[in-house]
């Protein structure tokens, strides 16, 4: 079972959520295995779940406003997408790290900035860790 994991972080992020929920992104997942989605949603909930609870069946469903910790989602995940925020990325990178050395699993971190933040600050971390192969960059919207 692969596992998908995706946080918005504390700001409001539709953007990254409608993509993330859009038919589109739903069905290249499950074509690729991602049957297990964890969604740490914020403050955006109602129309953007609609067409994974939909799916509920073919995938296995969790989604939560926020929780305190979420090491758990990082370390189990198979795939993360990420909102931008340098907490959520540092915890992101960290959780593979603190594993037992026997652990071989490492997960893709995406990351998304959200780029209706104040100077479009986001980019300035994300491109550093791209430009070391430690993130993807995507963009939505």
């Amino acid at each position: 079972m692969k596992t998908l994991f995706v946080t918005v972080g504390t700001t409001n992020f539709t953007d990254l959520l409608l993509a993330v929920c859009s038919l589109e992104f739903i069905n290249a997942a499950i074509s690729n295995g991602y049957n297990r989605w964890i969604i740490q949603h914020g403050s955006t909930y109602d129309a953007c779940l609609k067409n994974i609870k939909e799916m509920v069946g073919k995938i296995e469903l969790e989604y939560f406003a926020y929780k305190n910790d979420l090491s758990e989602y990082f370390l189990n995940a198979n795939i993360i997408i990420s909102h931008g925020g340098s907490g959520s990325i540092l915890d992101a990178i960290r959780g593979p790290l603190l594993q037992t050395a026997s652990s071989t699993h490492t997960p893709s971190l995406i990351v998304v900035p959200n780029r209706s933040l104040l100077d479009d600050h986001q980019m300035d971390l994300i491109s550093e860790l791209a430009k070391n192969d430690i993130v993807k960059i995507a963009e939505v919207g």
